[in-house]
């Protein structure tokens, strides 16, 4: 494989920085938590409506 680099190429100094900066920001921890919150309700609601589908489907309520 032959890489060349272009304009949204980082040297491993500037990836570094940047995982750095990354890590020491300020309210990061409850940024995380909150989109894996956030994440959680979206993967309830859609088996929610998911069961609600096969309901309806099949009359009957699925084993979870």
């Amino acid at each position: 494989m032959d890489a060349r680099p272009n304009s949204q190429t980082r040297t491993e100094a500037e990836g570094q920085e940047a995982l750095a900066d990354a890590l020491a920001m300020e309210g990061r921890d409850r940024l995380l938590e909150d989109a894996v919150e956030a994440r959680r309700r979206e993967l309830v609601a859609e088996r929610e409506r998911m069961q609600d589908q096969m309901q309806e489907v099949e009359g009957a309520q699925p084993d979870i």
